[in-house]
């Protein structure tokens, strides 16, 4: 029998969104969806501790992943996940980015709220991946979740963000 080793740190892959079926299965809102992760065991976060899962199917539909999670043998046992954040082990996760190019540099940025924002400079990777956006000759700096960024268009090379009203005035806008 395989031991369970605890990772040393996680990083959160995606959102459970919706509960599909009877059967307990989650769909994720995958925060790197040009990513391809094979991930044997997930952690949902409670009462900060991370809870392991083991994963028993993993289907990807676009952006989103349908997993069955052992150990949830119901919808009931599913809904009370969703919204909550889904994690891996994050030197898997650093692993899967390592091998991949997000290719994001050039990219136009604009935010369903406040237009036009900039181009995207530099992706700066790390627990919180940053997108570094060039506005009006300063760099603007946007985390690269699924809490600001909609959408990502590869054919037409943009990103659509929805920034909160008053993120300018919260965020430091550096020269």
């Amino acid at each position: 029998m395989a031991r369970f080793v605890q990772p040393a740190s996680y990083k959160q892959i995606g959102t459970i969104k919706k509960i599909k079926g009877l059967n307990g299965t989650v769909i994720v809102s995958l925060v790197y969806p040009n990513i391809t992760l094979r991930l044997t065991m997930v952690y949902l976060l409670r009462d900060y501790t991370y809870v392991p899962y083991q994963v028993g199917t993993w289907q990807r539909a676009g952006k989103y992943v349908h997993v069955r999670l052992k150990h949830i043998a119901d919808r009931t046992e599913a809904e009370v996940w969703r919204d909550h954040a889904v994690f891996a082990d994050a030197a898997v996760v650093y692993t899967a980015l390592a091998s991949t190019d997000l290719g994001f540099v050039g990219y136009v940025v604009k935010d369903v709220v406040h237009g036009l924002l900039g181009c995207v400079t530099y992706v700066e990777e790390g627990l919180q991946s940053l997108l570094h956006v060039e506005r009006a000759g300063k760099q603007l700096f946007i985390p690269l979740h699924d809490t600001f960024v909609k959408g990502i268009d590869r054919e037409q090379q943009t990103i659509t963000t929805h920034l909160p009203l008053g993120y300018f005035k919260s965020v430091e806008v550096l020269d």
